[in-house]
C-alpha cells in the first residue's frame, strides 16, 4: 500500500507540474518536518500563491462557516493572485480529517487535488 502511494504521489507530481508549470501552489520554505502549519490571514499575502488549496476542517460547523465567510470578504483575501485568477480549490474537509491522514486519506487527497486542477485546466 505504501509503495503504491509513493508511486501515485510521483505520478501526481508530474501531472501537476504539467498543469501549473511555474505557478506556485505550496508555501515557499514549508517546514518538511511538519504535517501542517497554521497561517493567519494577515500572513497569507506574503506568500501570494497562484493557486490555493483550501480545506475546512468541519464544513458543518457554524463557527468554521463564519470564519470562512469573513475570510472571503476580507480585502487581504480578495487581492491575492489566486483569488483574482479564480484558482482557489475548496477540497477535503471533515472526510479527510476523519481518516486522520492515513494512506487511504492521502490517496483520496491526491485524487481530489488532481481532479480539481484538471477540471480548472479545461
Amino acid at each position: 500500500m505504501i509503495q503504491d502511494l509513493k508511486s501515485k504521489e510521483a505520478e501526481a507530481k508530474v501531472k501537476l507540474q504539467a498543469l501549473v508549470g511555474d505557478e506556485t501552489v505550496p508555501i515557499k520554505d514549508y517546514p518538511q518536518s511538519e504535517s501542517s502549519v497554521s497561517i493567519s490571514l494577515e500572513k497569507i499575502p506574503e506568500f501570494n500563491p497562484d493557486h490555493i488549496i483550501l480545506q475546512l476542517d468541519d464544513e458543518s460547523s457554524e463557527e468554521v462557516q463564519k470564519r470562512y465567510k469573513e475570510m472571503l470578504s476580507s480585502s487581504l483575501w480578495k487581492n491575492m493572485t489566486a483569488v483574482q485568477k479564480h484558482q482557489v480549490y475548496l477540497l477535503g474537509g471533515k472526510e479527510w480529517f476523519s481518516l486522520v491522514m492515513s494512506p487511504l486519506a492521502d490517496s483520496n487527497a491526491i485524487d481530489d487535488v488532481l481532479r480539481a486542477f484538471e477540471k480548472k485546466g479545461k
